[in-house]
Formats: structure tokens, sequence, C-alpha cells
């Protein structure tokens, strides 16, 4: 029984894989943990040896306290990075025609809240840029208008504290730009 576990476990991951290749970028390692840069949480997907369906779950361990919490995600995961004053975390997920990102936050009664971060507008889109600051996240999706046609980047700075998106800006783009555009990553944890 072990073994068929292992083997079912390992085809999962192959499956996550090859979903991801579909959508132009690499999945993150699900063995891999991630540390806030203070060091005091770690982000890590986990899964229950009895039940290989958990295996899409993730957990944040305080370091300090051993506390856990826990929650299920979408897997592939193509992104994880901490925001500088380590009390959120972004992942971006592959999601059906695209890619969206969960922001994961620590409130100050230290209850970890989560949501997801669309665009206001598009039937499909993919985040294409991710710019974690010390309390803040800037992110650029790319939105396509099914309806119209239209194609859009949208850009924005996320605030976890207030839940709210600030410098919004739009600009439209044509097909060749739409599809040039990869998911980019950078950290300006000082700022």
């Amino acid at each position: 029984m072990l073994v068929s576990m292992k083997i079912a476990k390992s085809i999962i991951l192959l499956l996550c894989a090859i979903f991801a290749f579909g959508c132009n970028c690499n999945a993150v390692d699900a063995r891999e943990a991630f540390k806030s840069p203070d060091g005091r949480y770690t982000l890590k997907f986990i899964s229950d040896p009895d039940d290989v369906s958990a295996i899409s779950s993730l957990a944040i361990v305080d370091n300090t306290t051993g506390q856990i919490f826990r929650d299920s995600t979408v897997m592939p995961i193509l992104l994880v990075k901490w925001t500088g004053d380590s009390k959120t975390v972004v992942i971006v997920v592959h999601v059906s025609g695209g890619s969206e990102a969960i922001v994961y936050h620590l409130k100050k009664d230290n209850e970890w809240v989560n949501f997801n971060i669309e665009p206001s507008m598009g039937d499909a889109f993919s985040v294409v840029y991710v710019n974690p600051k010390k309390n803040t996240i800037d992110f650029r999706y790319k939105v396509h208008k099914k309806t119209t046609g239209d194609m859009y980047l949208y850009s924005f700075t996320f605030h976890p504290d207030s839940f709210t998106q600030t410098n919004i800006k739009t600009v439209e783009i044509d097909d060749p730009t739409y599809r040039s555009l990869d998911l980019k990553v950078e950290n300006s944890h000082a700022k």
C-alpha cells in the first residue's frame, strides 16, 4: 500500500508539471519550503499519507511557536514570494486559461487570511508581474475581454492590511504583445 501511495503521488506531481507546461511557466517544486525574510514563518506544501488528494494543501508554520495555519490550494503553483515585512506571502497558481494570485496575510490578531487577487475586468487573465515590497505588492495582469476581443495590461499596488488596490492603470495592448508576456518577478523588499 505504501508503494502504491508513493506512485500515486508521483503521478499527481507529474500531472501538475504537465499542466504547468501548458502555461509557458515552471511549476514550483512542491517539496520546497519557503522561509519568510525574517525566518519566523515557513510556507510548505503538505500531503497526508492517507489521502493523496491532500497533496495540494499548504501550511504556514510559525517557526517560533510551532503554530500551523493550513489551507487547500490549487496546483500547480507557479510562484511563492514573501513581502519584506514577513507578514504576507503571494502564491501564483495556474488556472484554466491563465493564472491568478492568492495572497496570505497575517492580521494583527495573528490570524492568517487569504484572498484571490484578480483584475476587475476581463474574461481571461494571467499574472505577468509580481513585485513584493516591504508591505505591499505590485501586480500586473494581462487581461483578455473575450466578448470584445480587447486586450489590456492591468497594473496595481495591493495593500494587504486594507485589502485595497491603488495606482490602478489600464493600458490597451495588441495580440502579439499579449502573447509575449510571461511571468516576471522582482523583489523590492526594502522599498
